[in-house]
């Protein structure tokens, strides 16, 4: 499965929340019980390298909730962070309960 393209948009100091959900081939969301998701930042779409991860484990700013939807959460403190400035692209997978890796969403990361 190729990952859906979209930007992201951080605006530093300025909250973000993103509900996103995984709609299979007939249109019925995707079952994500047991599964985690993680959000890779990179320099560039072209990396391997990533910057920093989000993930669902230890209840950061990124998790599947009981309605098998997909949130992202940043407070003001995390966008302000300086570190945005070296991100210039994102990657968000979902790791199956059989290990698989599915990536879904990439793009670039805009800060403004």
């Amino acid at each position: 499965m190729k990952p859906g393209n979209y930007p992201l948009t951080i605006r530093k100091g300025q909250s973000l929340d993103i509900t996103m959900a995984w709609r299979g081939k007939n249109g019925t969301l995707v079952d994500l019980a047991g599964c985690l998701v993680r959000m890779d930042l990179l320099a560039s779409l072209d990396d391997t390298f990533s910057l920093a991860q989000f993930s669902d484990l230890g209840g950061g700013s990124l998790n599947i909730d009981e309605d098998d939807l997909i949130h992202l959460t940043m407070d003001t403190g995390l966008t302000d962070a300086p570190f945005w400035d070296s991100v210039g692209a994102y990657r968000m997978s979902v790791i199956q309960t059989n290990g698989e890796i599915v990536d879904l969403l990439e793009g670039s990361v805009i800060r403004l």
